[in-house]
């Protein structure tokens, strides 16, 4: 099991700084330059979820754009 207060350090670290709201913004952003037939590597995606996709994956804002994900 995780140490309690390690997982309580990490929720506090998100809320205060906010990293996924920075991320998510910078993948939509990305999302909208990107050109049909672009490659793009993702690196942190964490491990596949159980529908086997990546947990934090920004493929999802990548939608509809033909473009290629190496993991």
């Amino acid at each position: 099991m995780k140490n309690p207060l390690k997982k309580l350090r990490n929720y506090a670290s998100f809320l205060l700084f906010r990293v996924r709201i920075f991320t998510r913004k910078k993948a939509k952003e990305i999302a909208q330059m990107v050109k049909e037939g672009d490659k793009i590597l993702e690196i942190g995606s964490g491990p596949p979820d159980k529908k086997g996709n990546y947990y934090f994956s920004a493929s999802r804002y990548f939608k509809g754009k033909k473009v290629e994900f190496f993991l």
